[in-house]
């Protein structure tokens, strides 16, 4: 039922029918008494139940509920509910109240907002009564759904119950507002179920209903597509003959907000129909966000059977719709090809490192930048520093990365392999929300390959480490640990002047180092620091000089047994510390000079051409083999001269030094040179001084030992010629071999030497005049001499021959 606007005959409610004729009568007055108001300002009525319709037995455990509804097309400040009028009858057994609760609710749901209770003594025993029942506590009535529910505390069986036929609420408006403003739609299904048929006599205006009206999309990341579906329904109550009106809307946007799905004048939102409008927000900005959907609707025909006018404003809403925007990550690479750098062919796991920026802006509204590695190819991989989900890089950030090859195999640019990264925007610490993929990067791998087997490439000269002066295919040699073990260094013909080579912190360990330049003279000199070592622990190692003249003026060590072969025609110098335990051999007919002081304890082996000590390799052993000699002022170990080998002391002449047993073997060649007759012994003619013993023993008088005059006329050069202070009517001894230190001379016989005085084994032989004298070798002591005596003078002579024969004549007479 529905009450219609009070200026209009056609609101007449249907009068109650009344089991009594008091109550139809009373019913009937009041209504005509209302009628003849205009407009109604105090009171109305809304009836619950029907008097046509069954009675109903209500109890604790079968409650009676009854539905109605209230939509609104204008305003009431005081509209209440103030009483409640019924037809019950009561079983006579009956002794519990009957209690009424209205609730907002359909079915008795919902929160109950008023209530009242008629003692069972104020109802009649028998038949029904009618009974006004005041409300504890009037309650404003506003648009909703409501239900008025009937019980008792009896459980309503047998006589013990109570029969409901009829009712009524009653209404006032408090501030004399009239009560046309109201349409009440009424329950005309005695059941009370919610949502029962209804029919209206006027049209029920349009109503919305807005599931929410914020919109809170929370944190999200620029360029996401927002959106939230909010329920609108069109709230008035269905009639089943079409009376309720459809709902339309429009909106205005303001901020970043958006809206679709209204329901449109030509497709309105039916009677209690809903629908999900969407309601959007713009990503494009970063930071907080927001924006209004500002709704205006209308009241539009939902059937033929609703009258107009339509298009009639019914209320405004505003749904907020708000948001935090964050930019996802921004990665930039330094490079995505990858060179790791020079590397020895055999290098395993070798490394280099890129750069990972996050170049999205630092404002607090950034996500961090994760990465992980999907694929990889080639022997690639990361090796460290990618950052994670949990710990991203930052916004403005920037990550040291770490990438490898499993092995370099090739020489050159053949070594590569590829990674491909999976990265992500993260929102640890930022937007909070999951990490998101924001594509892959592919990143080339490669390193370049050398052999250390290299050729100094630069005219002029530079630093060992410096790998742009060696070829490139060579690469720096000697600096790579075991993959050194046959690397080798060539310092060629490239440079046109003196060039100095500087170790400068490198210190490389190769098999071999050779130096040929006829035109230009090298020096590999230490610089800030380093030493250079021969042979390793996997080869022999091998110095050699194929032209020119060089020296090598830092530390040199022999990791290894090593020879060092001068050409012929060419010298080498060793100006630094000669060191090692393995065994030197000098090869080549070339010159190997020994200038520095050293620890080399590995014996010493000259196979051929010069040997000049003028430093010292006292812990050294020296050998020396057919066609090869043993030179200088310095100091050496033990000397053995093989036959063929030759001992040539000094620097023209000078002293050669020995810490232990010298051998003289036959055949063996001792190449003295003298300057000054009446001279020092190791300055004006040559000495070998031992710490140890001489040993003769190997020689007798058919194996002698070769003595190989020498006259200089000058000092520090071999320039042939007489020497000074000798006359051949003078005897001499000169002082050839000395030995200290509690040594011996071990088998000594005059006949053991063959002195030659010319030209012999590369010896100029004694040029000055004998006069008839002759040499000889003595012992004197701890000094082996050279003795020269002259052919005696005439009277001398006669002396001689008469003490001869009269020495004949003695035995003579004696026999």
């Amino acid at each position: 039922m529905i009450v219609r606007p009070a200026t209009s005959t056609s609101r007449l409610r249907k009068p109650f029918r009344s089991v009594t004729g008091r109550l139809v009568v009373a019913i009937t007055a009041t209504l005509a008494c209302l009628l003849a108001r205009e407009p109604i300002v105090r009171a109305d009525y809304l009836k619950i139940g029907s008097l046509t319709g069954a009675n109903r037995d209500f109890s604790a455990t079968v409650p009676v509920t009854y539905n109605f509804g209230v939509t609104t097309a204008g305003g009431d400040a005081g509209l209440s509910v103030i009483n409640i009028d019924f037809i019950v009858s009561r079983g006579s057994g009956v002794t519990d109240p009957v209690v009424f609760t209205i609730y907002n609710g359909f079915g008795g749901t919902g929160t109950a907002v008023a209530s009242t209770s008629v003692a069972a003594a104020s109802i009649s025993g028998s038949g029904f009564n009618a009974v006004a029942a005041p409300l504890s506590t009037a309650f404003t009535l506003s648009a909703g759904a409501y239900s008025v529910m009937l019980t008792t505390a009896s459980p309503g069986t047998g006589s013990n119950k109570y029969q409901y036929k009829d009712g009524k609420l009653r209404l006032t408006s408090a501030d004399g507002t009239s009560l046309s403003s109201y349409l009440w739609v009424e329950d005309s299904d005695t059941t009370g179920n919610a949502g029962t048929s209804l029919t209206a006599a006027s049209a029920v205006v349009a109503q919305h209903t807005l599931g929410t009206t914020t919109a809170n999309f929370g944190n999200f990341r620029l360029g996401d597509t927002l959106s939230q579906t909010v329920a609108l329904t069109n709230s008035n109550f269905a009639t089943t003959n079409n009376f309720s009106e459809a709902l339309a809307a429009t909106a205005s946007t303001t901020g970043t907000a958006s809206v679709s799905g209204l329901p449109t004048v030509g497709s309105p939102l039916a009677q209690r129909q809903s629908t999900n409008i969407t309601v959007g927000l713009g990503t494009g900005v970063a930071g907080p966000v927001s924006g209004n959907v500002n709704l205006s609707f209308t009241t539009e025909q939902g059937s033929s059977a609703a009258p107009g006018p339509y298009g009639t404003s019914v209320g405004s809403a505003a749904i907020i719709a708000s948001g935090t925007g964050y930019r996802p990550a921004s990665p930039a690479f330094s490079t995505t090809s990858a060179s790791l750098g020079r590397f020895h062919v055999g290098a395993t796991n070798v490394t280099g490192t890129i750069t990972l920026d996050n170049t999205a802006a630092s404002d607090g509204y950034s996500e961090g930048l994760a990465a992980a590695e999907n694929s990889t190819s080639g022997g690639a991989s990361v090796v460290s520093g990618l950052p994670t989900v949990a710990s991203p890089l930052a916004a403005g950030g920037q990550r040291t990365v770490t990438l490898g090859l499993a092995s370099v195999a090739n020489v050159g640019v053949g070594n590569a392999g590829t990674v491909t990264l999976g990265l992500d925007t993260s929102g640890t610490g930022t937007s909070g929300l999951a990490a998101a993929s924001i594509g892959t990067q592919l990143v080339n791998v490669s390193a370049q390959g050398y052999s250390g087997q290299s050729i100094w490439q630069t005219d002029g000269g530079g630093s060992w480490g410096d790998f742009n002066d060696w070829d490139a295919s060579g690469g720096t040699p000697g600096v790579d640990g075991s993959l050194s073990v046959n690397d080798t260094a060539t310092f060629g013909n490239v440079p046109t002047n003196p060039t100095t080579v500087t170790l400068d912190g490198a210190s490389p360990a190769m098999a071999s180092l050779t130096f040929s330049n006829a035109a230009a003279a090298y020096t590999l000199a230490p610089g800030t620091g380093g030493s250079v070592t021969i042979g390793t622990s996997g080869s022999t190692g091998t110095l050699s000089t194929t032209a020119g003249s060089h020296q090598i003026t830092a530390n040199l060590a022999l990791g290894n047994a090593a020879s060092v072969a001068t050409s012929t025609g060419t010298a080498m110098t060793l100006a630094g510390a000669l060191s090692g335990s393995s065994p030197l051999t000098k090869s080549g007919s070339g010159l190997l000079a020994i200038t520095g002081t050293g620890s080399l304890s590995g014996a010493t082996t000259v196979a051929e051409g010069t040997l000049k000590v003028n430093g010292s390799i006292a812990a050294s052993q020296v050998t020396v083999q057919s066609g090869a000699t043993l030179a200088g002022s310095g100091t050496v170990g033990p000397i053995a001269l093989q036959a063929g080998g030759t001992l040539s002391p000094g620097n023209s002449p000078g002293t050669t030094s020995s810490t232990g047993t010298t051998v003289w073997n036959p055949g063996a060649d001792y190449n003295w040179q003298i300057h000054d007759a009446t001279g020092t012994a190791g300055t004006d003619w040559d000495l070998l001084s031992i710490a140890g013993d001489l040993d003769l023993t190997n020689l007798d008088s058919s194996n002698r030992f070769d003595i190989n005059l020498w006259s200089l006329s000058a000092v520090g050069s071999d320039v042939d010629g007489d020497i000074i202070n000798f006359a051949n009517n003078q005897s001499y001894s000169w002082t050839i071999a000395r030995v200290t230190g509690g040594g011996s001379i071990l088998g000594f016989a005059a006949d053991l030497f063959t002195i030659n005085v010319s030209a012999a084994n590369g010896a100029s032989g004694f040029s000055n005049s004998l006069g008839g004298g002759s040499f000889s070798v003595q012992q004197s002591g701890s000094d082996l001499n050279l003795v020269f005596a002259p052919v005696p003078e005439p009277g001398s002579l006669a002396v001689i021959a008469a003490a001869a024969a009269a020495a004949w004549t003695f035995r003579r007479r004696r026999g």
